[in-house]
């Protein structure tokens, strides 16, 4: 990588979080990396950290009562994708990812100038149908534009900041940049969260400017750095944070706690990045011939975006990746209503003519009714159907009953097993305190395989 070697960072809290968290005892995260704070590459694991991920289904189940849990999740999937694929195909410019200054008082002046001006004609902020990158469910942002035809002024503070940022952004990448992106002052509020994401191209070299804030507490934006260490940068207003926001992963997964917090981004690309794409795109093919042909595809892709996308994070993916998880996301709800038709058929259940599954509330219903009956491959189904889900397998019904309980009372070894090597709690406890061991033990023959398996692996009785 290239870029300058000197770097200072101040008010950085390096891998440190400023919030106490009441009843909670939180891992030692002295340094850590992606779907710690928040799902990043993949879904959070509850057993490694049980309150970000409880927090994280809170947020989520928002946006689902809002909108709905099929577009909520369309987005979250196109966003842990392109934080996954998009870095791995794009050239940086500097050493680490990203570097906090002050803006030059040239720049700052007429910025602070338009805030104040026009900070009580805020708008609210327009966002898509299910998208999660701002909770706007539980807290509506608002934006000061640029670009408002009643500003007379507006325009002409865009182009200065652009103007002036363009060659501070210049010398830290170390080349000539061209302006992409620059809409307005983005307002936070209070409960706010910016889900850590990557930007759309063609947003590549990018500050975000603290303007003003009104907090409690420090609210700092978490940086993963080109080796995937997190930072939590704190900021001041006045401060800038320059960012390749192409490959540095960004955002804010903490709440806002406080009145306001308010930021503007300024994004630029330099004149020769589809051209140092190309040179590293075919070095790669020395090594593999099949890169250079995706790597063509790819850029043409890029040039396609450029000219049909604006905005910021309103748009951050193309409607075409949103529509494949939407049809994914439908044919899995086929495939899981079928499955627990499937599992409620063997299991004999009365209902009514015509009632089906919810794909969504039942899925721990239709686990129990496949345990218990011994139909491991609809198991395996649901389970893989639900892997963000780790806590399915554990969840009883009015009795207490888990999955586990009901495989050894019907005496399913196989799945058994595979519960277990699932996580399974092998100390769950039914409303008439019986662990699956004490299940075994009333229901089966003392020399039935399951009781010895479990009694093998040391099972509470």
């Amino acid at each position: 990588m290239k870029g300058s070697k000197s770097l200072f960072y101040s008010s950085i809290i390096f891998s440190s979080f400023y919030l106490i968290f009441a009843e909670i005892t939180k891992p030692d995260l002295s340094e850590y990396g992606v779907d710690i704070s928040y799902p990043i590459h993949h879904y959070m694991d509850g057993n490694v950290t049980p309150y970000f991920k409880k927090r994280y289904e809170s947020l989520m189940e928002g946006c689902y009562k809002y909108y709905s849990q099929r577009e909520c999740d369309a987005t979250e999937r196109a966003r842990l994708e392109m934080n996954l694929a998009q870095p791995k195909t794009e050239h940086n410019y500097t050493e680490v990812g990203f570097k906090k200054i002050r803006l030059p008082k040239a720049a700052w002046e007429p910025l602070i100038q338009f805030y104040e001006t026009h900070k009580n004609d805020m708008h609210l902020e327009a966002w898509n149908r299910g998208y999660t990158y701002v909770n706007t469910w539980d807290s509506p942002s608002y934006m000061i534009s640029f670009e408002d035809s009643s500003f007379r002024d507006g325009m002409q503070a865009k182009q200065l900041l652009w103007s002036l940022c363009q060659p501070v952004i210049e010398e830290w990448v170390g080349r000539k940049v061209e302006p992409t992106s620059l809409y307005g002052i983005r307002v936070y509020k209070d409960k706010a969260i910016l889900a850590t994401h990557v930007d759309r191209l063609p947003l590549v070299s990018s500050a975000i400017i603290n303007v003003a804030q009104d907090t409690n507490e420090p609210w700092p934006v978490e940086i993963y750095d080109h080796n995937g260490k997190a930072y939590n940068v704190t900021m001041e207003p006045g401060d800038m944070v320059m960012y390749e926001s192409h490959t540095v992963l960004h955002g804010r997964p903490f709440p806002l706690n406080g009145s306001f917090y308010a930021n503007v981004f300024v994004h630029y690309k330099p004149l020769d990045h589809d051209e140092n794409n190309r040179r590293d795109h075919e070095a790669q093919n020395n090594q593999n011939n099949n890169i250079l042909k995706r790597s063509g595809s790819l850029l043409t892709a890029m040039k396609e975006r450029y000219q049909r996308i604006s905005g910021h994070e309103q748009h951050n993916h193309d409607q075409d990746a949103i529509d494949k998880h939407l049809q994914d996301i439908d044919s899995e709800a086929e495939d899981r209503i079928a499955a627990m038709e499937a599992a409620a058929a063997a299991a004999a259940l009365p209902r009514d003519e015509g009632y089906k599954f919810n794909p969504n509330d039942d899925a721990a219903t239709a686990l129990r009714l496949a345990a218990k009956n011994g139909d491991l491959k609809t198991v395996e189904f649901l389970v893989g159907q639900n892997v963000g889900n780790i806590d399915l397998i554990n969840q009883a019904d009015e009795n207490g009953w888990q999955p586990l309980h009901e495989a050894v009372r019907g005496g399913y070894l196989e799945v058994v097993k595979y519960l277990i090597e699932l996580g399974a709690d092998m100390g769950g406890m039914t409303s008439n305190d019986q662990t699956p061991l004490s299940v075994g033990i009333e229901f089966l023959p003392p020399n039935h395989a399951i009781l010895e398996y479990l009694q093998s692996i040391g099972a509470p009785e």
